[in-house]
């Protein structure tokens, strides 16, 4: 009988090992699995304690919508509204730099590639140019339709590439960094720290976001605000570690 405990102890100490070497395959909303099952979003070697053939099974990929709630969208909106306030006239978002970083409303640059286009699907009749030379201002419900055209066919989409197949399962909380920091330019496909998120090593990702520039600088280069508004993403990014 006493054999059959010790067994039975030890069998349960594999499996909690085995299950706490999962966490990296969990991190990034996959599950472990062996190679027998089918998977429908691909599987990926090395996040899995165990065999060779036990690998971590990535859900399916989303196919449509920004899979974010009403709710999550308004705390987004919200959020983003905190950081880049709304401003009817266009302004100087880097007053302190060289280059004049013309914007509007909820951080819409006006100097982007496509901005003449946006304006002419978004807001039909309104003068770029006058806007853009400071001539003209827009109105909140203008600025808001310009707002949401922006996060629903560019910054969400944007950072669904970036954090990978695995972004619709975050928190909301996760979401909103992720889409904050791409909203504000500190968060590109390319960047270490879209690397980490995508492999699930989100004890690395906050570290490595903040080792940025315009964070390590705010104070001196006029935009404290920068090392706020990071300083948020990145604690929401250590709540996945």
């Amino acid at each position: 009988m006493g054999a059959v405990i010790v067994s039975i102890f030890i069998i349960g100490i594999c499996f909690a090992a085995q299950t706490l070497g999962d966490s990296r395959c969990r991190a990034i909303g996959g599950n472990c699995q062996y190679d027998l099952s089918s998977c429908p979003g691909g599987v990926r070697s090395g996040l899995c304690n165990g065999p060779r053939a036990r690998r971590c099974c990535l859900p399916a990929p989303s196919t449509g919508g920004p899979c974010l709630t009403s709710s999550e969208m308004t705390a987004l909106e919200n959020k983003l509204i905190t950081y880049e306030a709304i401003r009817l006239t266009a302004y100087d978002a880097q007053p302190q730099s060289s280059y004049e970083d013309l914007t509007i409303c909820v951080g819409f640059n006006l100097k982007r590639d496509g901005a003449r286009t946006v304006f002419r699907s978004v807001l039909p009749g309104v003068d770029f140019d006058s806007v853009y030379n400071r001539r003209a201002s827009l109105t909140r419900d203008q600025c808001m339709a310009l707002f949401r055209h922006d996060l629903t066919q560019t910054y969400i989409p944007r950072a669904k590439r970036v954090a990978g197949n695995q972004f619709c399962g975050f928190p909301e909380n996760v979401k909103i960094a992720i889409v904050n920091a791409v909203y504000r330019g500190d968060l590109a496909y390319n960047h270490r720290t879209a690397g980490y998120i995508r492999a699930g090593n989100w004890c690395a990702v906050a570290d490595e976001y903040l080792d940025n520039y315009q964070y390590r600088n705010c104070r001196q280069l006029g935009i404290p605000g920068v090392c706020t508004r990071m300083d948020w993403n990145a604690a929401q990014f250590r709540t996945m570690c």
